[in-house]
């Protein structure tokens, strides 16, 4: 046991004296399986608040670990599936709706009606349960906000030594760091939303043999794979590509799974998006190696990856709801219908562009994306509309916004589903400023799940060219009735009818295409009411596929890309 400056302390039985001090509020990091964990009292509102302060970690949910299931559904509400995953071998974080009122400290999850929760998978953590008798730890990753997993001793008490008051540590080294992995039950399944610890590096199925190929993934949720003799060995969850750290963490974990498969790349593969930190490690290593670089469309990577998980293969449909990835036409996509087909892919449809002020802003800042959404419905009409809903601290930043999209300055036109969400978790007052990414959706869908019922709106599909989903209409009907229904109802009408509008749009390409198979991804399908809803509307109709072994979100990616290139170098011969 160390005192926060790393001072060994003279502790004659460290788990006793660990137990100690976190019935005292204090906050203790502890050495696990594949990295540090961050713990506190689950129960202590002050503990919970000085994490979050310290972690830099304002609103992000924390997980919770608790003894055995008895005390889980004390806490949560589990179905028999449910309750088989968490005591299942991988013990993942199990993402399931919260039992209110909760005796829970509010800050573990703050605005949310869904706890992630898993059971002891270290002898430590069984003692520490056990003995302390507490109902629940927040057991949360032992780094800053954004950093990869502390793994050892020496590397926790440099980084966590401003976090944490007191180190449980022990000798038994970490050869590679590795998350816990996180599930959600949705549309009656078990689905992967962090695919880490319990399943990596299980091998995915891939239809090449004669070619390695290292696919580097996305730039959020990034992970890596790496094929060989017909297999596909996903990474861990590597973390966001915005720190050297992480960059570090990547680089490492590729040498280590290298190493184990012996194998070494024949092909290399990578995003378009030319300012990704994985496309630039990709072209790097292409000009060192002389490597062949095949680039993959972000979207067509997410369809690719459900594909190969099933092992199905053109043609099919694909609806991928997304927060962005660089288009073919270096535009903004992500609200997309593809068909997809043996030689590349059409895009049939997409949700109706509409400017995204600020770029990479937008996505931090909901409040824009309203007066976007505004700014398209009513032109400039907008700034008086905005001013009425939201607060007067954002009057000022509105005008600048406001003149930036009059103007097309620095707010290029997107058909983001994710900046969509944004905009509607603005609209009704759930989230104007994210303090990480998906927290406005998932306040939204929060909201949303606490009606029993709500009025579906019909949302017009438009033909130009291509299917378009006019959400502006969406948008219309939302405002109109602000003061005849309350938000929660409009949050459930929301998804409800955005589900509707979507199964329309894949009705109508079937009948110009005549394909029944349809394909889910993207990371707005990590929204529960969202997927069940897009699976009930089309179920009757056609053959759903959706990720169970892989994440919906950009944690797939690199799957998805190595994929596509099987297929482009089959072609090829």
């Amino acid at each position: 046991m160390c005192d926060a400056r790393g001072n060994l302390l003279d502790v004659k039985d460290p788990l006793a004296f660990a137990i100690k001090v976190l019935r005292e509020g204090k906050i203790l990091a502890l050495r696990g399986l594949g990295g540090f964990h961050l713990a506190c009292d689950a129960t202590n509102s002050r503990a919970c608040k000085a994490l979050r302060a310290r972690k830099r970690r304002p609103r992000k949910p924390f997980a919770i670990m608790v003894k055995d299931l008895d005390a889980a559904e004390l806490l949560v509400e589990l179905g028999s599936q449910e309750k088989e995953a968490l005591v299942s071998p991988a013990r993942p974080i199990l993402l399931a709706r919260a039992r209110k009122p909760s005796p829970l400290a509010e800050e573990v999850a703050p605005g949310l009606d869904v706890l992630g929760i898993m059971l002891p998978y270290t002898p430590l953590h069984h003692l520490l349960l056990k003995e302390g008798k507490f109902l629940a730890l927040v057991m949360t990753s032992g780094n800053l906000s954004g950093e990869p997993l502390c793994i050892s001793n020496e590397e926790a008490l440099e980084r966590l030594k401003d976090i944490a008051d007191f180190f449980l540590l022990h000798n038994r080294e970490i050869a590679v760091g590795i998350d816990d992995s996180v599930l959600r039950f949705m549309a009656g399944k078990p689905r992967l939303i962090r695919r880490a610890r319990g399943f990596v590096p299980e091998p995915l199925p891939y239809p090449l043999a004669e070619k390695n190929i290292l696919a580097f993934g996305a730039h959020l949720k990034n992970t890596f794979t790496i094929t060989r003799e017909g297999e596909a060995f996903l990474s861990q969850h590597i973390g966001d590509l915005e720190g050297l750290e992480t960059v570090r963490f990547f680089k490492k974990v590729r040498a280590h799974f290298e190493n184990i498969l012996h194998v070494r790349p024949q092909i290399l593969v990578c995003d378009l998006h030319p300012g990704y930190l994985s496309t630039e490690l990709a072209e790097e290593e292409a000009r060192k190696t002389g490597l062949t670089l095949i680039k993959v469309q972000h979207h067509l990577a997410h369809a690719a990856a459900v594909a190969g998980e099933f092992g199905i293969h053109p043609p099919f449909l694909a609806l991928i709801l997304d927060g962005v990835g660089l288009g073919d036409d270096r535009a903004l996509w992500g609200g997309e219908l593809f068909s997809i087909e043996a030689c590349g892919y059409q895009r049939l449809g997409h949700i109706f562009p509409v400017r995204q002020p600020g770029g990479d802003a937008a996505a931090r800042e909901p409040w824009r994306m309203l007066l976007a959404y505004l700014y398209a419905l009513y032109g400039k009409r907008a700034l008086e509309t905005f001013r009425k809903l939201l607060p007067e601290t954002f009057g000022a930043k509105g005008e600048i916004v406001f003149k930036m999209l009059a103007r097309g300055v620095n707010a290029p036109p997107t058909t983001s589903t994710g900046r969509l969400f944004d905009a509607c978790a603005a609209l009704l007052g759930v989230c104007y400023e994210q303090t990480f990414e998906g927290e406005a959706p998932m306040l939204l869908e929060a909201l949303a799940a606490r009606a029993t019922e709500s009025p579906v709106f019909d949302i017009p599909v438009k033909h130009e060219g291509r299917l378009i989903l006019d959400t502006r209409r969406l948008f219309h009907l939302l405002l109109e009735n602000l003061e005849n229904l309350d938000r929660k109802t409009l949050a459930l009408g929301f998804h409800l009818s955005l589900a509707r509008g979507f199964a329309q749009m894949i009705r109508l390409a079937a009948r110009k295409t005549g394909l029944k198979r349809v394909v889910l991804g993207g990371g707005c399908f990590q929204n529960k009411i969202l997927v069940e809803e897009v699976i009930r509307e089309l179920e009757k109709e056609f053959e759903v596929y959706f990720p169970e072994k892989l994440p919906p979100n950009d944690g797939a990616v690199s799957y998805g890309q190595a994929i596509w290139a099987s297929w482009k170098l089959k072609l090829k011969g």
